[in-house]
């Protein structure tokens, strides 16, 4: 089973721009603004090509199941050579490409090949990985994985091994996990961590914690809690609370890091390809390793979400947000450190109707305001899904934003930049059989800001493609 498809996108747009004000923030007079006039420009945004391939092989009785999966993306790039910047027209992403095999008899499983690691935050790599499940009533299970991740990082050289233990239920309502995995690059020690995830169900609802703390550089990566309560009226409340790193803590951050030569005051030294690299800036792993902490910083986010049922075809809802990333302190990588973002706020509203107008259609309005020290956003967007019969699909859509933004730092004036931007989508879908779908996308945004420069901006971007499902 699986699917092929394949999909271009297409953009192009249209900019003007007409300078209204000095880089000091002082208004342009007439005549300067006339001297400083630009003529439209138009160009081509983007021509890609993207192809598809989803596959599973599977074989299943009574005693094993077994399966080999392959997931792949290829992208052709066919925009201009002067956009391209020295990047390859090719791009090949090989997500998954494994063999499974389950025992149904004995609790045993195990993957060969490029996979997606279940806990420790690694991502895709290259690997092995297996679990048995014991026969007990907690329905314990004891994983581990090895492999090395796909992502490159420069040129080193990476590798990772992590153990879990799994329980989903130790009561009825209640299921753990807790994993410790370790990360090398070039030899070194990358990353030591180790997390817990604490789940309790309910018919009703569910509560979950999950943590991921580094002991080697003594921060956490990641502290959540999420929690979800559904009525027998299917009044909706989710709640989120979490605190994690921008970056995980690890050796390998240090690839980013860029230093003053201490011989040549004022030049930057070229960013390091492996640790080794690194060390040959006379700094220590000891060193190293104190810069990580010193340039970590985290992102904390709140969020409270409400769903209302108001009748068999409308419910209402309410969403509310708090975003926070904390500031880095002045140090070797950063002299001028970066100061903490301020409290975001966004306050959300919905209302969405189902068979209003046809037997299966689905409308969305939204809005939404969003705030902080700096800037302010509001938004309104509609969204229509419409099936016309059983080949035909329609999805049009509306949305309007404007944004107001403070004056840079360092710009007289104390204007405000003012960017407001409308357009309207259409989304088609066709299935001339079941196993076939046709999909075209058209989207388009007018922009208008107003600042130290008047700029006004058309831009259309579509796609048209194809889905086999075999």
């Amino acid at each position: 089973t699986g699917s092929v498809s394949q999909y271009y996108y297409g953009g192009k747009s249209t900019t003007s721009t007409q300078a209204v004000r000095d880089t000091d923030g002082t208004l342009l007079s007439p005549d300067q603004i006339s001297q400083r006039a630009t003529a439209p420009i138009t160009g081509t945004d983007q021509k890609l090509l993207s192809t598809n391939m989803d596959t599973t092989w599977r074989s299943r009785n009574t005693e094993r199941d077994i399966r080999m999966v392959v997931r792949d993306q290829f992208d052709y790039n066919m925009i201009d050579e002067s956009k391209l910047r020295g990047r390859s027209r090719y791009r090949n992403r090989l997500t998954a490409a494994f063999f499974d095999y389950q025992s149904l008899t004995d609790g045993y499983r195990t993957r060969l090949g490029r996979q997606s690691a279940a806990w420790g935050g690694e991502g895709r790599y290259d690997g092995a990985s297996g679990g048995y499940a014991f026969k007990t009533s907690s329905k314990l299970k004891l994983s581990a994985a090895l492999g090395m991740p796909t992502d490159k990082l420069a040129q080193s050289k990476r590798q990772f091994a992590g153990v879990s233990l799994d329980a989903d239920a130790i009561t009825p309502n209640i299921g753990a996990s807790v994993f410790a995995i370790q990360r090398n690059i070039d030899g070194e020690l990358d990353r030591r961590a180790t997390g817990v995830d604490l789940r309790y169900f309910t018919q009703n609802g569910s509560l979950m914690a999950s943590s991921d703390y580094d002991v080697v550089f003594r921060r956490m990566n990641v502290a959540s809690l999420q929690g979800l309560y559904i009525d027998e009226g299917n009044f909706t409340v989710n709640t989120l609370i979490e605190r994690r790193s921008l970056a995980q803590a690890s050796l390998g951050q240090t690839l980013f890091f860029q230093f003053q030569d201490p011989n040549n005051p004022g030049n930057i030294i070229p960013l390091a390809q492996t640790i080794q690299d690194m060390e040959r800036t006379g700094k220590s792993l000891a060193e190293l390793r104190e810069l990580v902490r010193r340039n970590m910083s985290y992102a904390s986010h709140a969020m409270t979400s409400i769903t209302v049922p108001l009748s068999q075809k409308w419910q209402i809802g309410t969403d509310l947000h708090l975003n926070r990333i904390g500031a880095i302190a002045p140090n070797e990588v950063l002299p001028m450190g970066l100061p903490a973002s301020g409290l975001q706020r966004t306050v959300g509203l919905q209302a969405i109707g189902s068979n209003l107008l046809a037997q299966r259609d689905t409308h969305v309005i939204s809005g939404s305001v969003m705030t902080s020290s700096l800037f302010k956003s509001r938004q309104v967007s509609y969204n229509n899904l419409t099936a016309l019969d059983d080949a035909w699909q329609v999805e049009p859509s509306m949305r309007w934003q404007k944004t107001t933004a403070a004056a840079p730092v360092g710009v007289a004036g104390g204007f405000v930049t003012t960017s407001t931007a409308w357009g309207p989508g259409l989304k088609l879908s066709f299935k001339p059989r079941q196993s076939v779908t046709l999909e075209s996308n058209l989207n388009v945004d007018f922009t208008h800001t107003i600042g130290i420069n008047d700029d006004k901006a058309t831009r259309y971007t579509y796609f048209l493609g194809y889905r086999y499902d075999y």
